[in-house]
């Protein structure tokens, strides 16, 4: 879509004058990889004077001290600073064993503090996304994510929408038409088309000032109304309609084409008792490892919660290293790929895919490993006794088989190799004898927790 050089039609102007969720997604990657403005709005269909906007109405702020600092201070000497007993011995944290800039309280003690902000900031992109110095800086830094932008532009639009958009007068007028009628067992489309011409809202408004007891008239004098049960809540949608997109399996293998030789961990769920507690499994397909995580409720928090803990344990560089792509189906518990993706921070930790509908078979490798844990656990099985410990032993005996496929070695052996013994520890997996492995559901029942433990 060609748009730079000439201004937008008037119905292209309208069509385009909101950014979606996908849209500011978009803007967020390519400001990471130093695009400019002019360049993202040839691709996104917007002016480059939208996006600009965009960026400098919806952006975050942060106050991060750079990189071996102990505090955050963007003072314009904080470098080069010697000050010392800017407090007395009893208030100063530090007891004056070092320079008070090494002390959180000093820009706001300190006579000589000068602010310092970055002048990178004052002309495009008017974030730091592409900076090449974010750990060495120590001003206040500014970042577009697009969720934080999505939820500030969402606000804007809905609060100035909310509550109620009728002055005192205008809903004492309307009181004064509707009620009488209403009190004489009128019903409410009777009087509303009645005083069509005089009424300053919809029949619906009108039933929502009743039912919130803002006219004179009663949600008990409508003739109908107090005959009709109360309505049960609507349930709410657990899947995100919008998170598949970008995120299809053709996407996946547009991805894979471009970046070959990156590992894929597929991840799904075996469900137990229907209602009760559940396992999250991780297959890397590299290495034939299968990781079994307990969850006591099977939705989208509890496998964020596994996620944000095993980036907490390894590190950002080796979750990375280890979890470049997820490959998942279309459950409910995976409908939020979003917190997936990103780390607490804001920044992308992995990529996120989704299969087909009804096509288990693209993930056919980590449906196959299922077999070894029903061989312990049958369906329908309860998990509700289990802790995460019996999933480590179940996925360690599992792990200690040897597959043919991987030239006589076991999955534990293999993903040592390639990842090293550091990684695997990580993982709570503990190599079992050849003579020891047991599949079998004594493995789990409480002789085998004793004899195994």
């Amino acid at each position: 879509m060609k748009l730079l050089g000439r201004r937008l039609s008037l119905q292209e102007d309208i069509h385009m004058t909101q950014f979606t969720k996908e849209d500011r997604l978009h803007l967020e990657r390519e400001l990471s990889n130093g695009r400019s403005f002019r360049e993202i709005s040839s691709f996104l269909g917007f002016h480059p004077t939208s996006v600009s906007r965009e960026v400098r109405r919806n952006h975050i702020q942060l106050f991060t001290k750079r990189q071996g600092s102990r505090h955050f201070n963007d003072c314009a000497y904080a470098l080069d600073c010697t000050n010392r007993t800017l407090c007395s011995r009893e208030e100063c944290p530090l007891k004056h064993k070092s320079h008070c800039r090494y002390c959180s309280r000093c820009s706001s003690i300190c006579p000589d503090y000068c602010c310092l902000p970055c002048p990178k900031l004052q002309r495009p992109p008017y974030v730091c996304n592409a900076c090449d110095l974010l750990k060495s800086c120590h001003k206040v830094k500014r970042f577009y994510d697009h969720l934080h932008a999505h939820t500030i532009a969402f606000s804007r639009i809905s609060e100035p929408r909310k509550g109620l958009q009728l002055s005192p007068d205008e809903l004492r007028f309307v009181s004064e038409l509707v009620s009488p009628g209403i009190k004489n067992g009128q019903s409410l489309h009777h009087v509303c088309e009645a005083y069509k011409d005089q009424l300053p809202c919809c029949e619906k408004s009108i039933y929502n000032l009743i039912y919130s007891g803002l006219l004179d008239c009663r949600k008990l004098d409508l003739p109908r109304a107090v005959r009709f049960r109360p309505r049960t809540k609507t349930r709410q949608h657990k899947v995100n309609r919008h998170c598949r997109i970008n995120r299809s399996h053709a996407d996946f293998l547009l991805y894979m084409q471009q970046h070959p030789d990156t590992p894929v961990v597929q991840i799904d769920t075996v469900i137990g008792r229907i209602g009760g507690a559940c396992m999250l499994t991780l297959y890397f397909t590299q290495a034939g490892l299968l990781l079994i995580f307990f969850r006591e409720h099977n939705n989208a928090k509890s496998v964020c919660d596994i996620v944000n803990q095993l980036e907490e344990e390894a590190g950002t560089d080796l979750f990375r290293a280890l979890f470049p792509v997820l490959l998942t189906d279309n459950g409910s518990e995976f409908s939020d790929p979003d917190a997936l993706e990103r780390s607490l921070d804001g920044s992308l930790r992995t990529r996120v895919f989704y299969c087909d509908p009804g096509r288990p078979d693209q993930k056919g490798a980590l449906e196959r490993s299922h077999e070894h844990i029903r061989r312990v656990l049958p369906k329908g099985s309860s998990f509700d006794s289990f802790v995460q410990e019996d999933m480590n032993r179940l996925a360690s005996h599992i792990n200690s088989e040897i597959r043919e496929k991987l030239n006589n070695r076991t999955p534990l052996q293999l993903f040592s190799f390639l990842y090293g013994e550091a990684a695997l520890a990580l993982l709570h997996l503990q190599p079992v004898k050849a003579d020891q492995v047991c599949l079998k559901p004594r493995l789990l029942s409480r002789k085998g927790r004793v004899s195994h433990g």
